[in-house]
């Protein structure tokens, strides 16, 4: 019996989807990623992490600075986020790189 148990905890654990065992919820949105040698557009993003889509070849463990546009908010205004990060994940995505970055900081500028 106390297998039983201990096997039913282990598939409800496996079966946890990533989602979940994230520290902060995610939203999804496509909004554009300036780095200084090209672009990008985001997947989602949170406040501790971003994955994105991007032609730059990235590496692993490497520091990416890059903004975070948000001119859609408000048309007269040009809001964007400088951030800094690190990245964690880069894996082939729909022909060009998915990236996953950690954010070590950010700043919001108006």
């Amino acid at each position: 019996m106390e297998q039983l148990f201990s096997d039913c905890i282990l598939m409800e654990l496996i079966q946890m989807s990533v989602q979940d065992m994230r520290r902060a919820p995610r939203l999804k949105a496509a909004l554009p990623i300036l780095f200084k040698k090209g672009t990008g557009v985001t997947r989602d993003y949170s406040t501790v992490g971003i994955y994105f889509l991007t032609d730059i070849d990235l590496s692993k463990a490497t520091e990416v600075d890059f903004v975070l546009l948000f001119n859609h908010l408000d048309a007269g205004r040009q809001m964007h986020v400088n951030c800094r990060g690190t990245v964690i994940r880069i894996r082939p995505d729909d022909g060009r790189y998915g990236v996953a970055v950690q954010l070590d900081s950010h700043t919001f500028c108006v």
